[in-house]
């Protein structure tokens, strides 16, 4: 089961991210919120959330969004979990690839 929980994880972190924040576009902000957390089952002090992460960043599934970090840094308010991020077309096409996950 850890084996199975792995491999999925970066899946389960994209289709949390779209669902419950990009809902398709590629456009929208989305970060490691606490809900996003939650829904993907990945707890922030998983083992499994670093690899998850560098794997869709690395498959370009995800693209950074620096311009999001300077605001929110700004800002202030409630801890960040991690930095900002747009889903890219190619992430959207693994989502459609992977519709079960």
């Amino acid at each position: 089961m850890a084996e199975l929980e792995r491999d999925s994880a970066p899946m389960r972190l994209l289709r949390a991210m779209d669902d419950l924040g990009a809902k398709g576009r590629t456009d929208v902000n989305v970060e490691l919120e606490p809900e996003v957390l939650a829904r993907a089952e990945l707890p922030l002090d998983s083992d499994i959330l670093d690899p998850a992460m560098e794997w869709l960043l690395r498959e370009g599934a995800l693209r950074p969004n620096y311009a999001m970090d300077g605001v929110a840094a700004r800002v202030g308010g409630g801890r960040r979990y991690g930095i900002h991020f747009n889903i890219t077309e190619h992430g959207f096409d693994l989502l459609n690839i992977h519709p079960n996950v």
